[in-house]
């Protein structure tokens, strides 16, 4: 047994002894939350609204869906002469809505939008009464999406410096450095997980390795207080340690304490949801701000500067605490929380499981009894065979190959200065040479055993069948052509040639391999762009610069302005609404005044005290009038 072997026994050891005490910071979590709001994880109740025949990236569209939304919600009611009115008593309501950035955005233009008929003639209580029920809701963009693009921002920074190359190196086929636009989030998830998952735990590895043996021993301590202060001290040293990377002078170390820095932010985000943690969720997507500063993403900047507003500035703190408790709706005690916008996924796949139909309206006329349904279904047939999920695939293999690849970079070594290049990673990625070879041909023939030999030459097939060739032959077994693409049950089963491209086996990377015949390594760029088409990945992308800086703190240097650059747009919208209000008040008083005048002239006339003005008097009048006011 080495030393490091040693020191990883006395480790572990260590933290067995202290696995009570380790249960209890786990738990820390929580039971601040369970302390916080006592009634999370108890399943809600939900009323589902029916599906709307609207397109809500348009501003009719949101118009529409958000006017029949306030109806179903009784903040309106519908009148018989086609308009709406302000339900009495509505005013004490509170309405939180949430949805992607995008519904937000529409959302929140809305109002300026719709006050702009405010001058318009006989649309002023038609308008206010709109406008109340605006004044009766608060809508936020929700953190499903919002993860979906931290997902993309990491990405965005790390695809091209590692993850491309540990792509290759896995032969991952499925994940293409955007998440957003090509793939499935769930497969670039768990691809960063399994990097994040090495990374941490090759970190972890050269922190014992540096640990002397006195450090870890167990011996000294009697009591169990000693090994609690002891492992405090760990904790401490591990600290010091795992940042002293994120302003180091290697540029590969630093660039993985980076890369999962922004991980296990993005990981307690996604964690955050399901345990209903509010807090930590609106201190971490503070955090993000200066993220999406940095990588250009506006929209999301300010859509996150909107929700500081309405949450710390508009809601009162009772009315805040109240939206906290019920932040997320609970579906089950077993998955926790989730979030209104993953609810509203989840139901356009209720709605899915229905009998298909090319009619829109069928659609929607379905939506409103798709409760009744589900409910309907649970009493006649229960819930069913509860299927157990299967465990997930090990990971193991991959975890050994990207921890090796770590190894060779020297990643979290010595403090010498190592300066990232373009190949650095790219350089240590070794795939097969060639497939179809005699090896690959081996993995998926089978030896006829020794019954079916003698039962091939007994019968004497091909003699038989002399008349037809493979093809043929092949179409009469199976029906089917053997020219049409279709493989046979073996081959279905074993590895293809261009999945096993870019896999190379753990115990052949430990030993060297044999790179003559099996591997070859990506050292120039036709070889990478070759084995990237070969994978069907996206093309080669450039090492970006911005993976070695700290998004977070740079972020927050560059957000330094933005609440002045953020009150002057609000000015901005304040004057806007203002000099509506000023044209509408200005207009009920021209009118006012015009009215008073005509009521007298006609009190005159009915009278006969009016005199009649000469010609020339009014088109004067008309002239003045038309100078002032166009």
């Amino acid at each position: 047994m080495t030393v490091i072997d040693l020191k990883s026994a006395s480790f572990v050891e260590l933290m067995d002894m202290n696995r009570a005490s380790i249960h209890h910071m786990q738990s820390f979590q929580n039971d601040m939350i369970r302390l916080a709001n006592p009634v999370v994880g108890t399943p809600d109740v939900f009323y589902f609204h029916p599906l709307h025949a609207s397109d809500e990236t348009s501003n009719e569209g949101a118009l529409r869906a958000m006017i029949n939304g306030y109806v179903n919600m009784n903040l309106l009611e519908e009148q018989d002469d086609n308009t709406y009115r302000f339900v009495d008593g509505a005013d004490g309501r509170y309405v939180f809505e949430y949805g992607d950035q995008l519904t937000e955005l529409r959302v929140c233009k809305l109002k300026p939008f719709i006050m702009k008929s405010l001058t318009k003639i006989g649309y002023e209580d038609y308008v206010n009464n709109i406008v109340s029920a605006i004044d009766c809701t608060m809508m936020q963009h929700d953190y499903l999406h919002e993860t979906f693009h931290m997902l993309e921002a990491i990405y965005a920074q790390y695809w091209g410096a590692v993850l491309q190359p540990l792509a290759v190196q896995l032969g991952y086929k499925r994940v293409s450095g955007q998440p957003l636009k090509s793939g499935k989030i769930i497969d670039h998830h768990e691809f960063v997980m399994l990097v994040y998952r090495a990374a941490k735990r090759y970190r972890m590895m050269k922190f014992v390795e540096k640990m002397e043996s006195d450090q870890l021993s167990i011996a000294s301590m009697n009591s169990d207080a000693d090994r609690r202060s002891h492992l405090l001290k760990l904790e401490q040293l591990y600290d010091e340690f795992c940042t002293g990377f994120e302003t180091s002078d290697n540029e590969l170390s630093k660039l993985f304490a980076m890369f999962i820095l922004k991980v296990d932010s993005y990981v307690r985000c996604k964690e955050g949801i399901r345990k209903h943690d509010v807090l930590l969720l609106e201190c971490e997507t503070n955090d993000w701000l200066g993220v999406w500063k940095e990588t250009g993403k506006t929209s999301y900047l300010k859509a996150g500067l909107r929700r500081i507003e309405n949450l710390y500035y508009k809601m009162n703190p009772w009315l805040l605490e109240c939206q906290r408790w019920n932040r997320f709706p609970t579906l089950n005690k077993e998955r926790g929380s989730v979030t209104h916008d993953e609810h509203c996924e989840l139901h356009n796949w209720f709605l899915k499981q229905l009998p298909k139909t090319p009619y829109l309206k069928s659609v929607i006329n379905k939506s409103k009894h798709l409760s009744l349904i589900r409910r309907c279904a649970l009493e006649l047939w229960g819930k069913g065979k509860v299927h157990k999920s299967s465990a997930k695939t090990s990971t193991e293999n991959e975890l050994s190959i990207v921890i090796e690849l770590l190894k060779k970079a020297d990643t979290f070594g010595d403090e010498q200065q190592v300066l990232m290049e373009e190949n650095t990673f790219w350089s240590l990625v070794k795939v097969r040479a060639a497939t179809g070879t005699d090896v690959d041909e081996k993995k998926v023939t089978v030896e006829m055993s020794s019954h079916e030999q003698v039962l091939v030459t007994s019968l004497n097939i091909e003699g038989e069948m002399g008349g037809m060739d493979e093809g043929e032959f092949d179409q009469m077994l199976n029906g089917k052509s053997s020219g049409d693409g279709d493989e046979s049950v073996c081959n279905s089963v074993a590895t293809t040639e261009v999945d096993c491209a870019g896999i190379i086996d753990v115990e052949n990377m430990k030993t060297g391999g044999d790179e003559s015949d099996e591997t070859m390594m990506l050292d120039d760029a036709e070889k990478r762009d070759s084995v990237l088409k070969k994978l069907g990945n996206s093309k080669h992308m450039p090492f970006n610069k911005q993976a070695l800086d700290n998004s977070f703190a740079k972020g927050e240097v560059a957000l330094k302005n933005v609440k002045q650059m953020r009150e002057k747009e609000i000015e901005k919208e304040r004057k806007a609404d203002e000099y509506i209000l000023l044209a509408r008040t200005y207009f009920i008083q021209e009118r006012n005044k015009r009215r008073k005048i005509m009521i007298e002239q006609t009190r005159l006339e009915k009278s006969g005290e009016l005199n009649r003005r000469e010609r020339d008097d009014w088109e004067i009048e008309y002239e003045e009038d038309r100078r002032l006011y166009g």
